[in-house]
């Protein structure tokens, strides 16, 4: 818009009608805040007045629309108007007069906008000069308003700019402290969450002095109650904005903490929740210097979590003598009612501190389950919904860290927590089971949560209670978690939908974790529950009930040659009725068409001759979702499920016009292996290996034998494709194409490349017999089959690298099949005078674990550590191969190998090390080439710390070797400080690891202002400029979560660092692009 017409707005604003004035106000906000949008000297001058004169307009919503035009124009004028709009702002906030206090408010709301928006070259000035006339205002100790204005102000621009205003510190501290006395309590607060502002920037002598004050203030115990709740909230607030730097006071605050909760007076429960949530914040912030006061903080949180001065609850065990029925004991315990009663924030503090212990200290949990889980059993009946909810947070904690730490403990200890957790299921679940009839539908929903945490931990855990049948007196008692179940099924409330979803999600994760015994007595009673919710409107309980009845096909009948249960083949049929409605429509959501075909599969495939009147029908439906595109997948799957049915099914005459075409399929195929399009002899093999691999092709002529030819094409993703496609064949027969598969790997044995694509080729022979195995869908390896495999392969391990490689991956997947005879065979090579061969061997490792619990495990378990120590093998790549297979376990089960990482940690960080005999200079004539053998073993290595760190953080976040290799890392090629930058943003990132990265971010400051000034050559091609790029990336996002610890504006160097580099020339938009990146995946992070 051009000048004439933004005076023509600015003429408008002057009008003396409120609309008018309001619409030009608006108008120019709009034009304010255009990209395009640019000024003059001449026009800045008329804005800045124009917009002064506005903040202070008898209407709202005028003033309020030019406060927005404020924090537009911060951004669009120059330095020194900005610094004259700031000074009037901040004349009218700290003006005496007590008149016009809508003027103070929108200055003083005004001063927060230019706060916020204030940044470069101006945050300093503008930082200064709103400080220096906020603290005049603080010294008005007699005009409330002027005092809590300035307060406020000055609390916003210490947590923003507190870093650049050092010079201020002494004189701020020097003029709150006096009104953490004060007698007013908005004033106290006030001051307290300044300091606690301002905390983080302070230098040590600064923060010990503060801190010294305050508890010095505690010890001296003539305090009046409302001074001694903030002294004490105060600590908690310096705790939890200093972080690590607050535990050198931990010796002296814990124990005043402790002394203030117990002495609170009758009904002064804040200072008791503050008191808790100061121990709280000790816990999460300083970890390692509140470990001495472990066992106090413990009974604390145990004491607290069950205070209820005001609320006599009947103290008998709930597994004996508890008079009148369940109704009444619920209507008990909801009768009670006072609005003025606090003490639910004192057991809220008290759960959260044990979520906290829970956290730090996972190596003392045994003790800690020993002494919390009961107690946090009993809180299941807490009157306060969201008490409630935060002690099965707590529990759910402890149940995670249980699963997490089960590894580290003999599985036969019976301290072991996880032999606790065991005997304590069974009250557990009693206690459930009356939460499930809570008339709470949040209640509910969180005690699902806290069963279904209970199933992920231990598996079988309600194998004895799903019925809550108490041996003895069986007649006595009736199934309770059941209804509880079928409860939350019919439900009809509002918030029904998201709790039907909690229970089914619970009930399909109980079956699958269950002996399908376990549940068969309760089939018929939750059939009705679940059948209803497969017929619910919203798509995702009805997905979700599909699912669930999908699992109890299995449950109804676990072997389908076994005949089914009579009483069984109502419950059958019902399901039928249900699932067959879901399938035959057709406008509903995708993914309950998807789960009802294949629902439908597993039920016809397993009880299928319970259902043979309905079986025709049923395939031509999954015949007519075939033909249909958005549906062709499920229904390929579905009908999968049913050719590999124990049961008649009748499916010759469906398929018939699938199986006819596959022989003509076959034929064409083959015909267009003689094409000239190398694109259609790739398709044509990729689709032959996929058919052999699910059907024998022994019948078809010339099959092997024109794959065999493809192998000797010029193209080299025609040969890929073609040993995909010898493997695929060979798997539908056998005893017909093995042999001949073995010995064309034998007669190869000089010719690399040919060898290659065979061994690739038995590869995919042994991956798909160990997964056919483990599906039990057909015949594997005979026992001189795994003998002739076994011989080659190893005799095959001294072959060129590429081979190698698939020599291992065969190896590991041929363990997974026969482990015993593999692992024998391969502990003998660990002695092989032959570096290829010891790398072979621990390569296969790498291979052999997979995510799922395999027999595999028990015997791997024994000898893993002989395997990995040949990390200090002579030989690098025997080294990196050991390094490979250590991250594989970690990965998928870190329980194997946790107990030998006190042996294997200092090899680890050994690798990380940059060793110069492993640097060799190669001389090419004009010039000279340095090349770092050692370079591709230490991106191993760091990769490897990186699954550590997320497997095990307990393991290395405080060990000084680690944060040393981190270091090295982060001084490393570049292709090191990719990973290196990765694994300090999670460090940064968790509870306990922030700390450590604190204690260390001086020493860090070099290596990454190293990495984001150093500069390409004038000649680098656009392959080396994009990974500079992406370097330069990834090492701001690991700036960016240094900036975000909690105590980091306090390391001199890191504040310097951010602002001469991050903070100016173009790296502040790359840092501004990787924050707002970041910004992003946690919303939808939080979204999902």
């Amino acid at each position: 818009m051009s000048a004439a017409a933004i005076n023509v707005i600015l003429e408008k604003v002057a009008s003396k009608d409120k609309d008018f004035r309001y619409m030009a106000t608006s108008d120019l906000l709009n034009e304010l805040s255009k990209d395009t949008f640019q000024v003059d000297p001449e026009l800045e001058r008329k804005l800045c007045n124009v917009v002064a004169v506005q903040l202070e307009d008898q209407s709202g919503d005028i003033s309020g629309l030019a406060v927005k035009c404020l924090g537009v124009l911060v951004r669009k004028v120059g330095e020194a108007r900005v610094m004259e709009l700031v000074k009037g702002l901040c004349e009218k906030v700290a003006a005496p007069s007590k008149k016009d206090s809508s003027s103070r408010d929108i200055a003083s709301i005004g001063l927060k906008t230019v706060i916020e928006v204030a940044g470069g070259s101006l945050a300093h000035p503008a930082a200064a000069l709103i400080c220096s006339r906020m603290l005049d205002g603080v010294t008005q100790k007699d005009n409330f308003e002027v005092l809590t204005d300035s307060l406020d102000i000055l609390t916003d621009v210490v947590a923003k700019f507190g870093h650049l205003l050092p010079e201020q510190h002494a004189t701020i501290v020097q003029l709150l402290q006096p009104y953490l006395d004060d007698s007013r309590q908005g004033i106290r607060k006030r001051a307290l969450h300044c300091i606690g502002a301002l905390s983080p920037c302070l230098s040590d002598a600064q923060l010990d002095a503060v801190a010294q004050h305050k508890l010095g203030q505690l010890k001296g115990g003539a305090l009046k109650p409302d001074t001694a709740r903030s002294y004490v909230q105060g600590v908690g607030a310096l705790s939890k904005a200093v972080g690590y730097r607050f535990g050198r006071h931990l010796t002296e605050a814990v124990p005043l903490m402790v002394q203030y909760g117990q002495k609170a007076a009758e009904g002064d429960d804040e200072l008791r929740e503050y008191a808790l949530q100061a121990l709280e914040s000790f816990v999460s912030r300083s970890p390692a210097d509140a470990r001495p006061f472990l066992k106090q903080l413990l009974a604390e949180a145990l004491r607290y979590i069950k205070y209820d001065p005001n609320y006599a609850a009947d103290d008998m065990d709930e597994d004996g003598g508890e008079g009148g029925s369940e109704d009444d004991d619920d209507g008990s315990e909801e009768e009670y009612s006072d609005d003025e009663d606090m003490s639910w924030k004192v057991r809220r503090a008290a759960a959260k501190l044990l979520s906290a212990l829970v956290h730090a200290y996972p190596d003392q949990l045994a003790d800690i389950y020993s002494k919390a889980a009961g107690e946090l059993v009993a809180r299941f009946r807490e009157r306060e919904e969201n008490v409630k909810a935060d002690v099965f947070a707590a529990y759910c904690d402890l149940l995670r860290q249980v699963g997490i730490v089960s590894g580290r403990y003999d599985a036969t200890d019976p301290a072991s927590p996880l032999q606790l957790l065991l005997r304590d299921v069974g009250p557990m679940l009693k206690a459930a089971a009356r939460q499930l009839a809570d008339k709470s539908p949040k209640t509910r929903m969180g005690m699902f949560t806290v069963l279904r945490t209970l199933v992920g931990v231990l598996p079988g855990s309600v194998a004895d209670h799903v019925g809550m049948l108490v041996p003895g007196s069986v007649a006595d008692h009736v199934g309770l978690l059941v209804p509880g179940i079928l409860l939350a099924c019919k439900d009809k409330s509002a918030s029904s939908s998201s709790l039907k979803i909690e229970a089914l999600t619970f009930l399909r994760a109980a079956m699958e974790s269950n002996a399908p015994p376990v549940f068969q007595q309760h089939v018929a009673q939750l059939s009705s529950g679940v059948f209803a919710a497969v017929g619910e409107r919203y798509y995702k309980v009805a997905a979700e009930a599909l699912r669930v009845c999908e699992q109890m096909v299995s449950v109804i009948r676990p072997n389908p040659a076994a005949p089914t249960a009579p009483e069984l083949a109502p419950v059958v049929a019902g399901m039928f009725s249900c699932i067959n409605g879901r399938l035959a429509a057709q406008d509903q959501d995708q993914e309950v068409k998807e789960c009802a075909i294949l629902c439908m599969a597993h039920l016809v495939a397993t009880c299928g001759d319970l259902l043979s009147a309905e079986v025709p029908g049923v395939l031509k439906l999954l015949l007519e979702r075939l033909r249909n595109e958005i549906t062709r997948l499920p229904a390929v799957k579905g009908f999968a499920i049913l050719a590999q049915s124990q049961l008649e099914l009748g499916l010759d005459g469906a398929l018939e016009p699938v199986i006819a075409q596959v022989d003509a399929t076959v034929k064409q195929l083959l015909q267009m292996l003689k094409s000239a399009d190398q694109a259609s002899q790739r398709l044509a093999l990729l689709c032959l290996g996929e058919i052999g691999r699910r059907t024998d092709l022994s019948s078809a002529p010339n099959v092997e034998s024109a794959v065999n030819a493809s192998l000797s094409s010029e193209n080299e993703d025609i040969r890929a494709a073609a040993s995909l496609a010898l493997g695929g064949v060979a798997c539908g027969n056998l005893g017909r194409f093995l042999p001949a598969l073995l010995q064309s790997i034998e007669g190869a044995s000089g010719q690399s490349k040919q060898q290659y694509l065979l061994l690739q080729a038995l590869n995919e022979v042994v991956t798909t017999v160990s997964a056919r195995k483990a599906a039990d869908t057909r015949a594997g390896f005979t026992e001189a089959q795994v003998q002739q495999v076994l011989d080659l392969l190893v005799s095959c391990s001294r072959a060129e690298e590429e081979c190698r490689n698939v020599v291992a991956e065969c190896l590991g997947r041929l363990a997974l099949l026969h482990p015993s005879e593999v692992l024998a065979r391969l502990r003998t090579g660990l002695s092989s005078d032959s570096e290829h061969t010891r790398c072979v061997v621990v390569g296969a490792v790498k291979y052999m674990v997979v995510d799922k619990p395999h027999p595999v495990d028990d015997l791997l378990k024994d000898c893993l550590l002989d395997f990995l120590m040949l990390m200090k093998d002579p030989d690098r790549h025997v080294r990196k191969a050991a390094v490979v297979a250590l991250s594989a376990v970690v990965h998928h089960k870190p329980g194997l190998v946790a107990a030998g990482l006190e042996q294997l940690l200092p090899l680890l960080y050994d690798q990380t090390a940059i060793k110069p005999e492993m640097i060799r200079t190669v001389d090419l004539g004009p010039f000279k080439h340095r090349i770092d053998d050692g370079l591709e073993l230490r991106k191993a290595a760091f990769e490897c710390l990186d699954i550590l760190l997320t497997a095990l953080p307990h393991v290395l976040q405080q060990q000084p070797d680690f944060l040393a290799a981190l270091e090295s890392g982060l001084k490393d090629h570049q292709d090191v400080k990719a990973p290196a930058h990765l694994m300090l943003v999670k460090l940064a990132a968790s509870p306990g690891g922030g700390p450590a990265v604190l204690s260390q971010l001086d020493k860090l400051v070099e290596p990454l202002e190293k990495t984001l000034t150093a500069k390409l050559k004038s000649d680098a091609v656009k392959q080396e400029v994009d990974r500079h790029e992406e370097l330069l990336r990834s090492c701001l996002r690991a700036v960016d979560a240094l900036n975000r610890l909690p105590g980091s504006e306090a390391s001199a160097p890191f504040t310097g660092f951010l602002k001469r580099t991050v903070m100016s020339g173009p790296l502040r938009e790359k840092f501004l692009a990787a924050q707002a990146e970041r910004q992003e995946a946690e919303g939808e992070a939080m979204e999902l």
